[in-house]
């Protein structure tokens, strides 16, 4: 199944043409082929329109794309000249969302040299692994982990500590001014970001993006998404995943809009935002937008927001209408992507809420080709599920210093679930991981999980196999609830019986204040199998 016009119109295809690398046939958009990479269409924007607001930060600061090019240029000159960085040189990068975390991005694709991207909620020893695996010559951090990296100093390595920015620019003292700045050094086909994810397996492996993979992927969005220079845009999560690196800071950098900088998370703060300055579009996960849900005042109505991309996991269906509710002109663009896919994957042609193919993650991007397949790898006809399998110009071309079996003749085993209908939309049913094995019957959580959100009392929940003796799995399900608001297994079990078969009505339910997360803000279904097991395994 590929992405076509009948889903996007003939316009998201305009300028696609054939790019041959490493043996393989890639469709890609000419702009690609001229751009090479992120620096060069800064520079694109900065020539179009210079003094348009790019960032705003933390603390009100603001950056316009002019203002960013001198910056991206001085510091590149700086990491050039004195730190002597080089073409494919890998360079860590552990700052929180910030202005000096966009100028280094833009500086490292000038340089040609790779974004080792290093996540802030991480522990001393874990980016020690990470930065052993991705052999890095070079450091770049907020100044509270540089006693992180002293052993990688000894060997060498530099290390650049940076201030907060509150009170000024805090890579101002690493500028290099010059009449004439040097040309950019990056080719299409080198590697612009390393990103450091679990995937299918609990093993960190390092996906390698190309340039051809993130260029790809941010025009594919901003011609799906109708993205415009008018648009406004703020960062929930961190930079340093794959949305925020490629879904929101590259493609606003490419559009021309402009991006509200938060350096954590604070939904009361980023509602302000909203509302202050008119955001129009925003980029994250379920769990986000619910917690933005608390946020709403009583009879409110948000107008000025036209779309949001939810990623990452299935969104409730009645914490969608909410969002309606409360933002009217609002399109809820479910999106499918994976860091291997550079973000870009599948997403929603108009508003899902609204369309008969609700509950889809969308249609295949353009210049992608989808496949469901079977256990033995073969190919599954339309309508029925098996793993899905995605191939084209923003999948990845192999992992860090790996072989591996998820990577076959250029597809890439997602590990997730799903099927398509014959109108060209593809249903995400559930991990290939999480689906659980009631005696032989594969249970997907997500219809469970929206049955049980149709309980006004419920703020969150997952659902997940628990192991037994008799029927293999069974069904459990974590809970946490609003504020102020009560239930009992009893009610949920009476308010499911109606609604689910008989074995698909979980048979052990635990109430929580909050449902565990990763470090990626994501519902930590691995942990809570394991905490059921041991608590509740063969509890009938």
């Amino acid at each position: 199944m590929f992405g076509n016009p009948e889903c996007w119109g003939e316009e998201a295809f305009e300028g696609m043409c054939t790019w041959e690398y490493d043996g393989f046939q890639y469709e890609v958009y000419e702009e690609s082929l001229k751009l090479k990479c992120m620096y060069n269409a800064l520079k694109q924007t900065a020539g179009r329109t210079p003094d348009a607001a790019a960032l705003v930060d933390n603390w009100g600061h603001t950056c316009t794309f002019l203002q960013l090019l001198d910056k991206t240029d001085r510091f590149a000159e700086y990491l050039k000249d004195v730190k002597k960085v080089e073409h494919g040189d890998h360079i860590g990068m552990m700052l929180y969302n910030s202005i000096e975390l966009c100028v280094m991005f833009m500086a490292l694709s000038k340089l040609g040299a790779v974004c080792v991207s290093l996540p802030t909620k991480f522990r001393h020893t874990e980016i020690d692994a990470l930065n052993g695996m991705a052999n890095v010559s070079g450091i770049i951090c907020n100044e509270e982990y540089a006693d992180w990296f002293s052993n990688l100093e000894e060997k060498g390595c530099f290390v650049l500590s940076v201030g907060n920015g509150e009170r000024e620019y805090a890579l101002g003292n690493y500028e290099i001014e010059k009449e004439q700045y040097s040309e950019c050094e990056s080719e299409l086909s080198d590697t612009a970001i390393i990103l450091f994810t679990s995937g299918t397996t609990s093993r960190s492996k390092g996906a390698v993006l190309r340039n051809f993979n993130v260029l790809h992927a941010v025009i594919a969005y901003q011609r799906m998404l109708k993205m415009k220079p008018e648009d406004k845009t703020l960062t929930p999560t961190p930079i340093y995943h794959i949305t925020g690196m490629v879904a929101i800071l590259s493609l606003f950098v490419y559009v021309g809009g402009c991006i509200y900088l938060f350096r954590r998370f604070e939904s009361d703060k980023i509602m302000d935002t909203v509302r202050k300055e008119k955001i129009t579009f925003i980029h994250s996960t379920p769990t986000v937008f619910i917690k933005l849900l608390e946020e709403k005042l009583p009879g409110e109505e948000i107008d000025c927001i036209t779309a949001l991309a939810c990623g990452s996991s299935s969104m409730p269906i009645q914490k969608i209408k909410e969002l309606h509710t409360w933002m009217p002109n609002m399109k809820f663009r479910t999106c499918y992507g994976l860091t291997e896919t550079t973000s870009v994957g599948a997403t929603f042609p108009g508003d899902a809420f609204i369309s008969p193919y609700f509950g889809a993650s969308g249609c295949p991007a353009p210049g992608l080709e989808f496949e469901i397949w079977d256990d033995d790898d073969k190919k599954l006809p339309t309508g029925q599920y098996g793993e899905i399998m995605i191939r084209g110009a923003a999948i990845l071309c192999n992992y860090l210093n790996m072989e591996s079996d998820l990577i076959e003749n250029h597809w890439l085993h997602t590990g997730d679930i799903g099927y398509f209908n014959k109108e060209g939309f593809l249903w995400v049913v559930d991990r290939k991981k999480d689906m659980i094995n009631y005696g032989g019957e594969k249970v997907p959580g997500y219809d469970i999980e929206n049955a049980i959100y149709r309980m006004p009392e419920v703020r969150e929940t997952a659902v997940f196999g628990v192991k037994d003796s008799v029927y293999g799995e069974i069904v459990g399900a974590a809970i946490s609830l609003h504020d102020g608001k009560s239930l009992t297994t009893d009610e949920v079990v009476k308010f499911l019986k109606p609604i689910l078969a008989k074995y698909k009505i979980p048979k052990i339910i635990e109430f929580m204040d909050e449902i565990p997360k990763t470090k990626n803000n994501k519902i930590d279904k691995k942990y809570l199998r394991e905490y059921f097991n041991e608590k509740y395994s063969n509890v009938k």
